[in-house]
């Protein structure tokens, strides 16, 4: 009986630690990717060839992370290799996506580099329904994918199949930018969800998500909700990124 409340206790301080006696894996990797040391960051690109981010989207994706991270050597996208298309039909599974993951994270970087992974696909989740589909996922503490399928065609049908074309591919480039970096923010531990918050800005109804809708770790980041948001935008001229807010970027500051 001794015993057992001892481990009942011991249980709790390490919970109360939130890492070491099996907290979470990737405390330590996130301050990696925040922190000088590793002094670069390299995100390996795996994707489906014919839904590749446009070299905007990724100079744009680079840019931000380089603007909130430690990272003097800087920030910088390798793609690495195309993935296998599966087709528009094809709906992922999370052991479907772990397993494509794990075959692909092959990119060899020098040691004074740390690697995050993204796959860009095509096909659907499986969690997703006919008003709530999935943008982007994290697999692992090191791997995210992008249903890059999903984003092309929100942005280019239903209502925005009238838009003009460079319109449509405004909206795409956005869209994806801020698919990958709402991505890139649960890597991060973003919010709450590994990285310690300075303040509380956690939205009460959505775990690990901002309460401000003007941060790109809200909940409307995550779905397909987003490109009717960007839609608004782009056909007012205003093809910038909502990027992380001022809380966000508090909880990176005290990390580095």
């Amino acid at each position: 009986m001794k015993n057992k409340w001892l481990k009942h206790i011991a249980l709790w301080f390490c919970i109360s630690l939130l890492w070491g006696c099996g907290g979470p894996d990737d405390l330590p990797r996130i301050y990696d990717y925040i922190r000088a040391t590793p002094a670069e960051l390299v995100i390996e690109l795996d994707t489906v060839a014919e839904l590749a981010p446009t070299s905007t989207a990724r100079s744009r994706l680079a840019d931000a992370l380089q603007e909130v991270l430690d990272k003097p050597s800087g920030v910088r996208i390798d793609a690495d290799s195309f993935l296998d298309s599966m087709g528009n039909d094809y709906v992922w599974t999370d052991a479907a996506l772990r397993s494509l993951a794990e075959s692909n994270f092959d990119l060899e970087v020098g040691p004074e580099a740390i690697k995050m992974h993204t796959l860009f696909v095509d096909g659907s989740y499986v969690g997703d329904t006919s008003s709530q589909k999935r943008l982007s996922l994290r697999i692992s503490d090191t791997q995210i994918v992008i249903f890059a399928q999903t984003i092309d065609q929100a942005c280019n049908g239903g209502v925005n199949q009238a838009l003009p074309k460079s319109d449509r591919q405004a909206l795409c480039d956005v869209s994806t930018l801020a698919a990958w970096l709402h991505g890139s923010g649960r890597l991060l531990g973003l919010v709450n969800d590994g990285l310690p918050m300075v303040g509380d800005h956690e939205d009460l109804t959505h775990k690990g998500f901002s309460a401000n809708s003007s941060s790109v770790m809200h909940k409307t980041f995550e779905g397909v909700e987003l490109i009717d948001l960007y839609r608004t935008r782009v056909l007012a001229g205003n093809n910038d990124v909502i990027s992380f807010d001022a809380a966000c970027i508090a909880d990176i500051n005290a990390a580095k």
